[in-house]
């Protein structure tokens, strides 16, 4: 990742996902998928590399995103590693829940939670992970 690029909302998308983010002003930038990440840095075996920092960072939220929205996870999960769209998972999970959205809520979570955000706070208007979760659409 470049210098100053933080994980934002739309940058932890591109990297579950793959593909381009808006820098505002200062351009676009393509991101790697996060498999891509994980097979440089093992190819390389340069265990200090920023693309390993960000596979572990990602593994790492998916993880804390499992803990306290399970299902969440799993749709993470689903997309970033079988490559299924919100019409796929609910082909296979079925069900009434729009599975696109929980995967923007979950999405947005990880991104709290990568920016160093407390999981929860007593006061509910204050930036957390959980307030991340309910925001998001």
């Amino acid at each position: 990742m470049d210098e100053g690029v933080r994980y934002t909302r739309r940058v932890v998308e591109a990297l579950w996902n793959g593909g381009f983010v808006d820098l505002d002003e200062r351009g676009w930038i393509e991101t790697p998928h996060w498999m891509e990440l994980r097979a440089y840095a093992e190819r390389t075996g340069d265990l200090e590399s920023e693309a390993l920092v960000s596979a572990i960072d990602l593994e790492r939220a998916l993880t804390a995103l499992q803990s306290r929205h399970p299902v969440g996870a799993v749709v993470v999960a689903c997309t970033a590693l079988l490559d299924m769209d919100a019409v796929a998972l609910h082909q296979a999970l079925g069900g009434r829940t729009n599975w696109a959205r929980m995967h923007n809520k979950s999405v947005a979570w990880c991104a709290a939670w990568l920016s160093g955000l407390p999981v929860d706070d007593p006061d509910p208007d204050a930036p957390s992970c959980e307030r991340a979760w309910r925001k998001a659409r």
